[in-house]
């Protein structure tokens, strides 16, 4: 777990780097060491760590290390490119911790939700959320939005691809609805009724 920051500042002037140790962000730190020093100082990078991080980096380039600067160290060779090795490690983890997020997000596939069917789509926080499409075990295909795991905003077809019903806020909407017969061969029309049964001609 990261308590805070190892940061690496150098100075434009001299070329020294300074290796410290902040629980802030590392450009507050920047801003309070320019305060009262004469050459430009330049945030060369950080990374996310501890203080025995801080001091292993200490231990590994005591060569390198001025005397009576406790964090301030000789620019050379093998200490840029031990700087540059961990600013890279440091940026992979941060790609792969984005990519696992976005994951999250984006297309997933092979998901049985409890509707009876395989959903593609995108997800939020381990619910079908977002633009996707339902594929149901009896052929039918839901396309459009999903909200919170539920249909949202979208349309259901027939496995010939003939409009069933349209959903429309989590609710089918009223009106014309297109539906297959009890053999599941022709799909049929079937218009809104009173309560006798009758067609309502629209």
């Amino acid at each position: 777990m990261s308590d805070g920051f190892v940061y690496f500042i150098q100075e434009e002037e001299t070329g020294r780097i300074k290796i410290g140790f902040s629980e802030k962000h590392p450009k507050g730190r920047l801003n309070d060491f320019q305060t009262g020093n004469s050459n430009k100082l330049i945030l060369l990078g950080y990374i996310e760590g501890t203080y025995q991080d801080e001091s292993n980096l200490h231990q590994e380039f005591s060569e390198e290390r001025i005397r009576n600067e406790n964090e301030w160290f000789e620019s050379s060779p093998s200490l840029v490119n031990r700087i540059k090795e961990l600013l890279e490690e440091s940026l992979e983890d941060k790609k792969s911790g984005i990519e696992d997020l976005n994951q999250e997000n984006e297309e997933e596939t092979d998901i049985t939700p409890d509707y009876g069917g395989i959903y593609q789509g995108e997800y939020t926080y381990g619910k079908p959320h977002g633009q996707g499409t339902i594929t149901y075990h009896d052929g039918d295909r839901y396309e459009g939005e999903m909200k919170n795991g539920e249909t949202w905003n979208g349309i259901r077809y027939d496995k010939d691809g003939k409009v069933l019903h349209k959903i429309v806020n989590g609710k089918s909407e009223l009106g014309i609805r297109y539906l297959e017969d009890i053999n599941k061969t022709k799909p049929i029309i079937k218009d809104k009724r009173d309560r006798y049964g009758n067609i309502i001609k629209q």
